[in-house]
């Protein structure tokens, strides 16, 4: 972070914003194969969100989300200044973004669905069909210029 003339604190008290990379939420499995898959749980447990909570009230926080898989994150969206979705880009590409130097671009590949009752609901056989998703597939942004967002 030296280089970027960033200072860590100990406490989201001590800071300006927070920077928070967050994998998508899973239940981490047993077996050979299954280890090496997300599966389970779109959400995150209760811990882990009280967790998250107590910085989003502490500071403006920027989230950056490996979306590995669709998540049901509605408390992440409502309680963070930003979020971004991203799908394996390094934690200087994420700086890069934050701070202006480069700008971001992308769609997402799925719903986001709001809960998990929306995700029962939905055909397996039909792709975004998911009731009332945080995101819809397709949702994004680019920036044309400099910093300006403009929403898609």
């Amino acid at each position: 972070m030296d280089r970027r003339h960033l200072t860590v604190v100990e406490t989201p008290e001590e800071a300006d914003y927070a920077l928070l990379r967050l994998g998508a939420p899973y239940e981490p499995r047993n077996g050979t194969v299954e280890r090496n898959f997300h599966a389970g749980s779109l959400t995150y447990p209760p811990s882990e969100q009280e967790r998250q909570a107590a910085i989003y009230r502490s500071v403006p926080t920027i989230v950056d989300m490996l979306l590995d898989r669709p998540a049901i994150i509605p408390e992440v969206v409502e309680g963070t200044s930003a979020l971004l979705g991203s799908y394996g880009s390094s934690p200087d590409a994420f700086l890069d973004i934050v701070f202006g130097i480069a700008a971001p671009e992308g769609k997402l590949p799925f719903d986001l669905p709001r809960s998990m009752e929306a995700v029962r609901a939905s055909m397996e056989d039909v792709p975004f069909d998911t009731r009332d998703p945080v995101f819809k597939f397709g949702h994004g942004l680019s920036y044309s210029t400099g910093c300006s967002p403009k929403p898609t």
